[in-house]
């Protein structure tokens, strides 16, 4: 098993590698420190709850953006504006590390609250960990995900982002 958190210099250097990829690809992200500081304290318990199943994922980095901020004609890879979207799981695959992994989070799912932002995080790593398809059985992992994390944390974390 890989430990991507082992190097913690090589986590960085990647991290600040594929950040650089998705501000190229027209994103803007909030620096914002106070915005920046609310979400990691949201998103802290479930690295720390879900710390053996993050560290062997090629996960080198995450950020807050404002969806206002985002370019009008930027699209997911499903032709959503990003400035509807809460939350993005992106990959670059490159030819010295493989595949690099970033999430992205709103500020807006950000002042829906702690669950909200944290569930968006689950539901992105669910992205990172099995692809990109809302398929059932991806429901069924991203399910199984949560009921660790909320066994982990006392939280209630539900999934009502599937039918």
């Amino acid at each position: 098993m890989v430990d991507y958190w082992a190097d913690l210099s090589q986590l960085r250097a990647d991290g600040r590698r594929v950040l650089r990829w998705i501000a190229r690809q027209g994103v803007v992200m909030c620096n914002d420190p106070a915005e920046r500081e609310r979400a990691k304290r949201s998103l802290l318990p479930v690295f720390l709850a879900l710390e053996d199943v993050i560290r062997p994922l090629p996960l080198v980095a995450a950020y807050v953006y404002r969806q206002k901020d985002q370019p009008p004609g930027l699209l997911t890879t499903d032709g959503t504006p990003m400035r509807s979207v809460d939350g993005i799981a992106w990959v670059d695959v490159t030819m010295d590390r493989g595949e690099l992994h970033a999430i992205g989070l709103s500020c807006e799912a950000l002042e829906r609250g702690p669950e909200y932002f944290r569930f968006l995080l689950l539901h992105e790593l669910c992205h990172v960990i099995f692809g990109g398809k809302h398929s059932r059985t991806f429901h069924q992992q991203l399910d199984r995900m949560i009921e660790r994390f909320n066994q982990e944390t006392g939280s209630r974390i539900t999934n009502d982002y599937c039918p």
